[in-house]
């Protein structure tokens, strides 16, 4: 029962006995470069092989970015992290939607307004951002692997950038490369890696893993979900884009309630303490009347 599996396109069921016919989902699928590169080790080699960068940090955030309005679009990226005090977003775009400047430039807004820069801190200390985006696709419209926001042919700030990686241009001979070209469970155990050690143990642990996924009811479910909706060309994927971070989700929304709660009990406190020093109470009564400090009252005074 374990190597039968349903598949929804034709509604027949799968025998993953016969593996040489069934679509393989590697590293290109967003459900697998989630799952796989949001574990430390995977992620510092995948940043730098790809952008070449070495993090001593890494903290993986809820990929779900914080908004102030109901009604606003959610920016739901593929990983959010933070590395050594920088903010950086890790997209995988599959499809060329010719919107990928436009994109990045929403991601880069929801990420600054709520994620960077903390209540009470000076604008100098804004946390810097990094988008991070893979292509999947030939990136002719634009060939900047790096791109900053300038002004008279300067750069005006380098606390935003912006770095492109093109798959289809990449090196094929490079071992994380042939991982995302895979199309067969066959060239998974088939696949030879020459790297120093720690390398090889890394990568050939990414491809078993691979092949676990596409072996895995849930996981491979959650696979053709995605690669179904890249299809489609569907752009809400809230469900199926938030993996691992329904915790995590729950806990920022209890916080957020909480932290409104408080704030609302504040203020009203506030708004009794300055009704009753308008009427000349005396600022003892006003204290045990609002659990404020006198310190508070007699600052609302002046």
């Amino acid at each position: 029962e374990n190597n039968i599996l349903n598949d929804k396109n034709n509604d027949v069921k799968i025998d993953l006995t016969n593996e040489s016919n069934i679509k393989f989902y590697n590293l290109t699928n967003d459900y697998a470069f989630k799952k796989i590169f949001t574990k430390e080790n995977n992620l510092k080699y995948l940043l730098n092989k790809f952008f070449n960068l070495k993090p001593k940090k890494i903290i993986v955030k809820n990929n779900e970015l914080l908004k102030q309005y109901c009604e606003s679009k959610a920016g739901i990226v593929d990983i959010f992290l933070e590395l050594d005090n920088e903010n950086v977003i890790l997209e995988l775009q599959n499809v060329n939607e010719y919107n990928i400047e436009e994109r990045a430039l929403f991601y880069s807004g929801c990420v600054i307004a709520n994620h960077s820069l903390e209540r009470g801190h000076n604008y100098k200390e804004l946390k810097p951002l990094k988008i991070l985006i893979i292509l999947n696709y030939d990136y002719q419209d634009n060939n900047l692997e790096i791109a900053k926001i300038m002004k008279n042919n300067k750069i005006l700030t380098n606390k935003l950038e912006f770095k492109f990686f093109d798959l289809t241009k990449a090196n094929k001979n490079e071992e994380i490369i042939k991982l995302c070209n895979i199309e067969k469970f066959d060239q998974i155990e088939n696949f030879e890696i020459k790297l120093d050690i720690k390398n090889k143990d890394l990568l050939l642990d990414v491809a078993s893993t691979l092949k676990i996924f596409n072996e895995s009811k849930e996981d491979r479910k959650n696979m053709e979900d995605i690669a179904r909706m890249m299809l489609e060309e569907k752009c809400y994927y809230e469900n199926a884009y938030v993996v691992g971070c329904s915790e995590g989700k729950e806990e920022g929304r209890k916080e957020g309630i909480k932290e409104g709660k408080i704030e609302g009990e504040n203020k009203t406190k506030i708004s009794i303490a300055q009704n009753l020093l308008k009427q000349n109470v005396d600022i003892n009564i006003i204290a045990n009347a609002t659990n404020l400090t006198k310190e508070k009252i007699l600052s609302l005074k002046k």
